[in-house]
């Protein structure tokens, strides 16, 4: 048994929606009803190698004083197929819609940004 096959696991885990607390309690719990409690800190420091490598976060700038619901988030991550990703929303001078940020990548679907695209169009 191997800290890094073991921490896999976890990370596979964690990345399916199962909550830290109850990662940790069973990881721990497991190892300690093989009496391998010495794998456990090797196993904890591979997993949180792999959250930190493999999880970059998300950035959702919206509109200052908008309430993005449960829904509409799920939405725009689905549509970029971005779930199981962390995500960071965070407040931007826009008039509406959003920018996206992940991964070297950005999508700006704010309205401020169409509005000038239209501009530019129009006057050229």
């Amino acid at each position: 048994m191997q800290p890094n096959i073991l921490a896999r696991t976890l990370n596979d885990l964690y990345r399916d929606g199962t909550p830290i607390d109850d990662l940790l309690a069973a990881i721990e719990r497991y190892l300690t009803d093989l009496h391998r409690e010495a794998l456990l800190r090797p196993t904890l420091i591979a997993f949180a190698r792999m959250v930190k490598q493999n999880s970059p976060t998300v950035t959702l700038a919206v509109p200052h004083g908008t309430e993005l619901s449960e829904q509409d988030l799920q939405s725009i991550l689905e549509r970029h197929n971005l779930q199981n990703r962390p995500v960071q929303t965070v407040t931007g001078d826009l008039i509406g819609g959003y920018v996206l940020e992940y991964d070297h990548t950005r999508i700006d679907r704010s309205y401020r940004s169409a509005l000038l695209s239209w501009y530019t169009h129009c006057t050229t």
